[in-house]
């Protein structure tokens, strides 16, 4: 996962569950200002989780963390984000052109 972010990062902004992540965010070598995350100030968080499209062109997730259950509840995103990437725990989502 973390080398086709690396290959094809697009200069949009990555959801990911900070907390259960963190790791991730930084093994990509992008600057955490790439991503919008549920820490610190939350606004964008709940932006991104109203309205994806406006806010994050990519969404990763580990099974069961606050990303793949937010992508669980809203079954109109698969129309908007597709897997780009999948394991057994971990998917990566991008969102169509």
């Amino acid at each position: 996962m973390l080398e086709y972010v690396r290959r094809h990062y697009d200069g949009t902004k990555i959801l990911i569950d900070m907390g259960a992540e963190a790791p991730m965010v930084y093994d990509t070598g992008l600057a955490v200002r790439e991503f919008v995350y549920n820490e610190g100030d939350t606004r964008p968080w709940h932006e991104a989780i109203r309205q994806p499209e406006r806010m994050v062109g990519w969404m990763c997730m580990r099974r069961g963390d606050a990303v793949w259950t937010q992508v669980r509840k809203e079954t109109n995103w698969s129309a908007r984000y597709v897997p780009v990437v999948q394991t057994e725990n971990y998917t990566l989502l991008r969102r169509q052109k």
